[in-house]
């Protein structure tokens, strides 16, 4: 229980840091509030599924920059 609560506390001083860096994020709105409360208190399901879906993007960029690079050099793509 210890180490799920430290690191609940850790990842909710880690969104806040976050919040409070990001420009468009209202600070005052309570919906934002809440996301993070939540986050915080289920984040053993919350940061696999993060990494997952960044790991994904970050594979579709590759792939995509991988298809214009051929296209550019004349390779048909089949």
């Amino acid at each position: 229980m210890t180490l799920y609560l430290s690191g609940a506390v850790a990842y909710c001083i880690f969104l806040i840091y976050k919040m409070f860096s990001e420009r468009e994020c209202s600070k005052t709105e309570g919906i934002s509030w809440i996301v993070i409360t939540i986050a915080s208190l289920l984040w053993v399901i919350v940061i696999p599924i993060s990494i997952i879906e960044i790991q994904s993007k970050t594979k579709v960029k590759a792939q995509s920059s991988i298809q214009t690079k051929q296209i550019n050099s004349g390779l048909e793509i089949h």
